[in-house]
């Protein structure tokens, strides 16, 4: 049976969209909630998790008619962290005299002017700055921060460490209100607090850290297998799904926040799963009615023969733009080899480039060879463009080292320093699992490359230390590198996206593309010594021609040509003007 505090409503007045209103906080009750969702102007804010009404004496009527108990509260009771820093019990207004005066030289203080306002609320110190690279790094360095998109303001959690460190930094507040903000910091260091880690050297057991909660410890107590690791300061308890979801239910009864870092299950992203029903099926979603018997028929050949899903999603695009083409659809196995032409000739005049056309021809060879039978000498007679001999951009070694020092994350940096370090492919990088690194041996294992192909390539041994911090640090459990879902790997359009600001940050050619770094891997190879056949086997190619580009743009072959210009002795001075 709930208690009155358990149905009993908080009413709170928020900032939200440029405009004042009033709140409702209540656990789950569907009477409640139905009651006040069906007033007038009603509507929920996902940032604050509540429903809201307009700040005015009309709204707050309306509510009062509905005869639901409720208690007015003050803003900082809001137990929500995410919210617009405007309501605040401190303003944190400071001392009218400059910030900063006369200390500006010492490392630990921050220049004046670039705080523009530090706010406290709900449990969280709100910072609005000025962009600096050695603001950012302390501001990333703070207890729980993160960078508030929708703001536009760094947040940090409100514990009494992080106030030290902003005002030692910014010497922001006044004596009183400092004061005033540590008493309200001491209830957040207090906060209760379950941690649950993955063990990466040991799969088979967990660690959880438990902080000022004793129910908590007496609960863990009741779990069979534990112990307690007086070194770490931590319980250790088996990897059980069932054990663990019970321990975390009761927590939570006990008002104990809890932070699971492990995850169950894998989850395969969509390209590197082996379900090509599934693949097919999300395909299949943007066709056309009229197409679809068509595509359907053409889309299980990848499905059948074990194409890749990106080779089944390029072809069926393409082969779906010939369809859409042709009037007669039910005469498509009829056409000529000049109707083919004929359509190819069109999309060749809209400047697409040689590749491209080269996968329009592979995707309608492939259809009248696989699903209308056509023999090979038939379909040979299409030609296909001359495709141009392109040389890969590459990166000298100096550049490389400008790169990295760009990047400060410890995440990102391992990500880097494996695609160029070990010449891998995006995907490759991502989809790498914990169980692929084998330190002992100085090696990875890279699971189904390209051509879903395995192979082993070297572990540089100047990344050991760093994986080593990086799994200590992150506890992965699955992947190597997991996303924001830690059942899910990093995706390879944010690592494409970290390498491009690097590139910015770094001054170097926006041409670049991350790809380039297992180029310039290649070439950094070739120019040591390497043989080429081993050169060969690191990058997974299947012909030793392809990995013969490398000897093009390496710089040890180029050196060992002198110039005839070098032989005619002339006496060439820099900055002469002809007369």
């Amino acid at each position: 049976m709930n208690t009155l505090a358990d149905t009993t409503i908080r009413v709170m007045k928020f900032y939200h969209r440029g405009a004042w209103n009033i709140g409702f906080l209540f656990p789950l009750s569907r009477d409640h909630y139905h009651k006040i969702k069906n007033l007038e102007s009603a509507r929920y804010s996902k940032t604050h998790k509540c429903l809201y009404l307009p700040y005015d004496k009309v709204s707050y009527d309306s509510f009062q008619r509905l005869g639901l108990a409720h208690t007015i509260i003050k803003p900082v009771d809001i137990s929500s962290t995410r919210q617009s820093p405007t309501v605040s019990v401190i303003a944190a207004i400071p001392d009218a005299a400059p910030k900063n005066a006369g200390r500006n030289s010492e490392s630990d203080i921050a220049p004046p002017g670039v705080v523009d306002k530090i706010t406290w609320q709900a449990n969280c110190f709100f910072i609005q700055l000025k962009f600096q690279d050695a603001e950012v790094k302390f501001i990333k360095s703070l207890t729980r921060s993160y960078w508030n998109t929708k703001q536009k303001l760094w947040v940090c959690k409100g514990t009494a460490s992080n106030l030290k460190k902003l005002q030692e930094r910014y010497q922001y507040w006044n004596e009183t209100t400092y004061q005033k903000l540590v008493q309200m910091t001491i209830p957040v260091d207090r906060h209760p607090l379950v941690i649950i880690k993955a063990i990466p050297s040991d799969l088979s057991k967990l660690e959880v850290k438990i902080r000022n909660s004793r129910s908590a410890v007496e609960l863990i107590k009741k779990i069979p297998e534990r112990h307690y690791d007086d070194q770490k300061r931590v319980w250790i308890i088996p990897r059980n799904k069932n054990i663990v979801d019970r321990y975390v239910l009761l927590c939570k009864a006990e008002g104990c926040e809890v932070k699971e870092m492990l995850s169950w299950i894998t989850e395969q992203p969509l390209s590197k799963s082996r379900n090509g029903e599934k693949w097919l099926k999300r395909i299949l979603q943007t066709v056309p009615p009229a197409l679809l018997p068509i595509m359907t028929e053409y889309g299980q050949v990848f499905v059948r023969e074990h194409y890749s899903y990106a080779t089944m999603k390029a072809y069926c695009s393409s082969f779906q733009r010939f369809l859409s083409t042709q009037d007669n659809l039910s005469g498509i196995n009829a056409l000529s080899k000049v109707d083919l032409e004929h359509y190819l000739n069109t999309i060749a005049m809209k400047s697409i480039s040689a590749n491209e056309m080269n996968r329009h021809i592979s995707a309608i060879k492939l259809y009248y060879k696989k699903v209308a039978g056509w023999s090979d000498l038939r379909i040979d007679q299409v030609n296909r463009p001359r495709r141009p001999k392109n040389l890969p951009y590459i990166l000298s070694r100096g550049e490389v080292k400008r790169l990295f020092d760009q990047v400060d994350n410890l995440k990102h940096k391992c990500l880097l320093f494996l695609t160029y370090g070990c010449g891998l492919r995006s995907g490759e990088v991502v989809s790498l699992q914990l169980r692929d690194l084998m330190l002992d041996r100085g090696q990875i294992f890279v699971r189904g490359g390209k051509g879903k192909k395995d192979r082993v390539v070297m572990l540089p041994k100047s990344i050991r230390p760093l994986l080593q911090d990086y799994v200590q640090q992150y506890r992965p459990d699955n992947w190597l590198f997991p996303g924001q879902r830690r059942s899910r790997p990093y995706s390879s359009s944010s690592l494409r996206a970290l390498f491009k600001r690097a590139v910015t940050k770094a001054g170097l050619d926006r041409r670049h593309k991350l790809h380039n770094l297992r180029h310039s891997f290649a070439t950094h190879l070739m120019e040591s010594g390497t043989q080429q056949r081993l050169i060969q086997k690191l990058l997974g190619h299947k012909s030793s021609k392809t990995t013969e580009i490398y000897t093009q743009v390496s710089k040890h072959s180029m050196d060992q040509v002198e110039s005839p210009l070098d032989k005619l002795g002339l006496d060439i001075k820099a900055g002469q003007k002809g007369e």
